[in-house]
């Protein structure tokens, strides 16, 4: 049954085309009102992702003259609109009134809000529409925050059990039932990874706890470990494409050996670190990474430009299974000093009682520096012996300060926390970049600003 006094719309899409040519006919509409006169407000707006800022498509602009909160649950908008490519949309013929406005990732097309499987946004106030002003709103979608779970588990392979979650596991605990097997927990971004190995041939369980709640409870089967041992090496691992040149290191570091398993001990007596051409024999420092128990590193007087070759004789590693190595020998170059730069940021105009966290990454997205910030409103630092290349900022306004990103809840009407990224100018060889930022532009208005480079100093 249509409304008394209201303006429809009827969209045609692209169903209409030219008999002959078979053009479609764009925006194509038959509009009419079951009143004495056809409405003429209209809203525009655009949607962007909370998360990365970009414009979302295909997402539905809702009006409601029922102003109640839950009305998103219980009652479809009499007007709305879908975003297209460019995240921009329109609603036209709208009467005068008070609307409450959200925007839905409507992915069972039943233009209600189903927490579970759909984004959503919400401006902060009702819009008051007549005839002086078109509004023109910017809303940021975001997926509410699911109850943390396990969403997938790799439970076949003796010695490593892997826990994957449906999102960062962070407030997470994961203990384990003690049979006396030897256990090392790896966290790998949404992965928690159990190595273990023991004498028994018994099933065990792992834990999962959060708030001090047991949430999940996962079932570790008993599972042969000598056949395990019988088809496993120990070999060093590594993320980049295999190449036969020497791999490059950086020459303000050491070397790190990555293995494919935990490494229990190493023998000194039989790792050997050559340099260049002549093989010199170098003494390095030795050592397992503090934060990864799969990570040999190798210390020691670095010289940039130079070819380093490391011998691993059979037995100079034993690892988490109490395997050892055969021959391995895996060449290195070091960079050169002058392919080396720094950054300076400088943030202006910070909010003295907001957090913010600040993070340098380069281009490919691996994380440099991660910095809390709070009570300041001017934040300086130096990241001096970088690599050549191109890195960029991103700036979290954090307001509960908990040290990450959060997104929002309709329901407590709280917007996801701002955030906004900045790509400084290319970090050349013996350089230095400076970046001053204003902070409130950043967030708000988030130009392109200019950064001022000079050498660094000596």
């Amino acid at each position: 049954m249509l409304r008394e006094n209201a303006t429809y719309i009827i969209n045609f899409g692209q169903t209409v085309k030219d008999l002959t040519e078979g053009n479609v006919v764009k925006d194509l509409r038959f509009v009419f009102s079951t009143g004495d006169y056809i409405d003429s407000l209209e809203v525009k707006g655009s949607i962007v992702d909370a998360l990365e800022g970009k414009p979302v498509e295909n997402v539905l602009l809702m009006l409601y003259d029922n102003l109640a909160d839950s009305i998103v649950y219980t009652e479809k908008p009499f007007y709305f609109s879908r975003s297209d490519k460019s995240g921009k949309l329109e609603i036209k013929n709208i009467r005068a009134d008070t609307f409450k406005v959200v925007a839905l990732e409507d992915a069972n097309l039943n233009y209600l809000f189903d927490p579970a499987n759909e984004q959503i946004g919400f401006l902060d106030s009702f819009i008051v529409l007549n005839d002086s002003i078109v509004p023109n709103i910017e809303i940021r979608l975001f997926r509410p925050q699911q109850p943390i779970q396990v969403s997938e588990t790799a439970l076949k392979t003796y010695g490593r059990a892997s826990l994957i979650f449906n999102q960062l596991p962070e407030d997470v605990v994961v203990t384990h039932q003690d049979v006396g097997q030897r256990v090392y927990y790896e966290n790998i971004q949404d992965t928690v990874r159990l190595w273990y190995d023991m004498d028994t041939v018994q099933s065990w369980s792992i834990y999962v706890q959060k708030d001090t709640l047991l949430r999940d409870t996962i079932r570790i089967r008993a599972l042969d470990r000598g056949r395990y041992r019988k088809a496993q090496t120990v070999r060093v691992v590594s993320d980049g494409k295999k190449t036969d040149a020497p791999t490059a290191i950086d020459v303000h570091k050491g070397i790190s050996l990555t293995f494919n398993h935990p490494i229990l001990a190493f023998d000194t007596s039989r790792i050997f670190l050559l340099e260049d051409s002549s093989q010199n024999l170098v003494l390095p420092s030795i050592s397992i990474a503090r934060t990864n128990q799969r990570r040999l590193r190798l210390l020691y007087g670095r010289k940039p430009d130079t070819q380093y070759q490391v011998q691993l004789l059979p037995g100079a590693i034993t690892d988490w299974f109490e395997l050892q190595n055969d021959s391995l020998l895996l060449d290195f170059k070091s960079l050169l000093f002058k392919d080396y730069g720094n950054i300076r940021i400088n943030l202006t105009d910070m909010d003295t009682a907001m957090a913010y966290v600040l993070e340098l990454r380069s281009k490919d997205g691996l994380l440099i520096a991660r910095e809390k910030i709070q009570g300041d409103s001017v934040f300086q630092k130096n990241y001096p012996q970088l690599y050549k290349g191109n890195y960029g900022i991103k700036l979290i306004e954090d307001r509960n300060a908990n040290g990450r990103w959060d997104t929002g809840d309709y329901d407590s009407r709280t917007q996801p926390e701002r955030q906004a990224e900045k790509a400084l100018d290319e970090l050349r060889g013996n350089w230095e970049v400076n970046s001053e930022t204003s902070v409130r532009q950043l967030l708000d208005e988030k130009p392109k600003l200019e950064n001022s480079n000079g050498p660094p100093n000596q």
